[in-house]
């Protein structure tokens, strides 16, 4: 298949590192695989053979991105796009409607942020990472029949979790809507902590537009609580660092439980549990978000981190035997098989769809 992939930013991010890595898995089984978005550092992670192209999907340079994108695609005969992120969307439906080409689209946030009335009509396919992203949608008995739930993948990791002597970790992008959350476990979080575990660090890893405002934070911090207290990472090729405890859901969560890591389902909006045995199942249904969690606070974080450190050896434990049940649940391969299912059998379906137009043609 010739396969061109849309996504509207391609540097540090969950969306990001997925996308990346299913571009390359589908070039090494075979497929002829084109990239489109804005350069970034993922660029250099891509296989050789994985084709990448420079586009602005930004809605003032549209009109000439499309043309640029529709000579790409004719010229290479793509027979399908597959759309990531709102811009990168709305570009991959105007083509499709264009060109005939069938269009398929990744929801990694929810279907209100990522699509609009026009491209929610367009897509052949709409698959979701969340299954509770896909089901409470206002859209979905609609859309039901284009709907898929389909997770991201992940490749077995080998990093290993650094017992309670390790660093807290938390790994995010670096902007806007991430940074409360950064605030509050520099600013108000880790000096509580610190006063009962004083060894602790928190590494952060990540990037974005506010990477130097939380730079300077960090070193705020550090002057008050002891140099490298706070350690800022940046990018990473993959988000994970060795550590007792990592925070994050999502992508980050699937890394960290795939290596054994104890995770605490925490993002900007849900302060979530640790992710155990027991709500294994519910959790990673929804991108590992506890959807009725109340918002992050100070106390219930320093609570919940500090409950998992006192009880660390019956975490870790209980962490470790969930690793061979991620890694399974999640394999990137069998992840990457769902995926070009679906390719196939949308391209299927267009040529039936052509094939009984050019039988029987409209008079």
């Amino acid at each position: 298949m010739n396969v061109a992939i849309f996504i509207t930013r391609f540097d540090f991010g969950g969306a990001e590192n997925s996308t990346r890595e299913l571009a390359n898995i589908l070039a090494e089984n075979g497929n002829e695989v084109y990239v489109f978005s804005k350069k970034g550092r993922q660029q250099r992670l891509l296989s050789p053979h994985v084709r990448f192209r420079a586009v602005n999907f930004s809605k003032w340079l549209l009109p000439f991105s499309l043309l640029y994108l529709y000579v790409q695609l004719t010229k290479h005969k793509v027979e399908l796009i597959h759309a990531h992120q709102p811009s990168a969307i709305r570009a991959g439906s105007l083509l499709g409607k264009l060109s005939g080409i069938p269009v398929i689209v990744t929801i990694h946030s929810t279907t209100a942020l990522e699509l609009s009335a026009f491209t929610r009509k367009t897509p052949a396919r709409i698959i979701y990472v969340s299954r509770h992203t896909m089901e409470r949608s206002q859209w979905f008995a609609t859309l039901r029949p284009k709907c898929r739930y389909i997770p991201n993948g992940v490749t077995p990791s080998d990093y290993q979790a650094s017992g309670e002597s390790g660093p807290l970790v938390y790994c995010s992008r670096m902007d806007r809507s991430h940074a409360n959350l950064l605030m509050l476990l520099i600013n108000e979080v880790m000096p509580q902590l610190k006063l009962r575990i004083p060894n602790l660090t928190l590494r952060m890893v990540g990037d974005g537009d506010w990477f130097r405002q939380i730079e300077n934070w960090a070193q705020r911090a550090n002057n008050l609580l002891g140099a490298g207290t706070v350690l800022l990472d940046g990018f990473r090729e993959r988000f994970l660092t060795n550590g007792f405890l990592v925070i994050g859901v999502g992508r980050v969560a699937l890394e960290a439980l795939s290596a054994g890591i104890p995770v605490l389902a925490v993002n900007a909006h849900r302060c979530g549990p640790r992710i155990s045995s027991e709500n294994y199942e519910i959790l990673s249904r929804n991108n590992f978000v506890d959807v009725a969690a109340q918002k992050p606070s100070a106390d219930l974080l320093i609570e919940s981190i500090m409950e998992i450190y006192r009880n660390y050896q019956r975490i870790i434990a209980d962490s470790q035997s969930l690793r061979e049940r991620v890694n399974a649940d999640f394999c990137l391969a069998n992840i990457a098989d769902k995926i070009q299912r679906e390719y196939r059998e949308v391209i299927s379906e267009v040529k039936t769809t052509r094939r009984q137009k050019n039988r029987h043609p409209a008079r």
